[in-house]
C-alpha cells in the first residue's frame, strides 16, 4: 500500500501532495534559520530547500516540485557513539560519498544532487527526507553506450 502525504504548503504558496517514495533531489537553498523556539537545546539549524529532479519510486508528476522545507543542525559531526549528524550524512551524500577536506561553505552544496527517501511520518502533516544517499555512479561503459545511442537520433 502506498501512503500519500497530506497536502503541504511549500515556498511560493503552491500546494502539492508529496507521495512517499524515492526521489533524486537537488539542493536549491540552505539558509541559517537560527535556533528553534520549540527545540532551543538543539542549537542553531539550517533550513534546506530541495527540488525533485527525478522519480525513482513515487509520483512522476512531482518532477520539478519543491519539497516542504527540511531542517538540520549546523554541526557537521560524526561519532562512534551517536553516528553522523543529519547535516553530515546529507553533505556526505551530496558530495557523492566523501566530504572534501576543504569543505567550509554550504554554498558549495547548492545545485548538488542525491537520492532521498521521502515519507510523511505517522501523525504528521508534512513530508520529510528520512534518508539520503549518494547518486549511483554510472559505469564508463554504460555512459559511453548512452552517448553512442544519442548519436543515432
Amino acid at each position: 500500500m502506498v501512503r500519500v502525504a497530506p497536502v503541504a504548503e511549500v515556498e511560493g504558496g503552491e500546494i502539492v501532495d508529496i507521495e512517499d517514495g524515492t526521489y533524486v533531489v537537488e539542493v536549491m537553498s540552505i539558509v541559517d534559520d537560527g535556533v528553534s523556539d520549540l527545540y532551543p537545546d538543539s542549537g542553531a539549524r539550517f533550513k534546506w530547500t530541495f527540488k525533485i529532479v527525478k522519480v525513482i519510486d513515487g509520483d512522476e508528476d512531482l518532477v520539478g516540485v519543491e519539497l516542504p522545507w527540511q531542517w538540520t543542525g549546523q554541526r557537521l559531526t560524526i561519532s562512534k557513539s551517536y553516528g553522523a549528524s543529519k547535516f553530515y550524512a546529507w553533505t556526505q551524500a551530496l558530495f557523492g560519498g566523501e566530504i572534501p577536506d576543504d569543505f567550509e561553505d554550504t554554498d558549495d552544496l547548492i545545485g548538488k544532487r542525491a537520492t532521498a527517501s521521502v515519507a510523511t511520518p505517522a501523525g504528521k502533516t508534512r513530508a520529510k527526507i528520512e534518508g539520503m544517499r549518494a547518486l549511483k555512479k554510472r559505469s564508463p561503459k554504460k555512459a559511453e553506450s548512452e552517448e553512442d545511442d544519442d548519436e543515432l537520433f
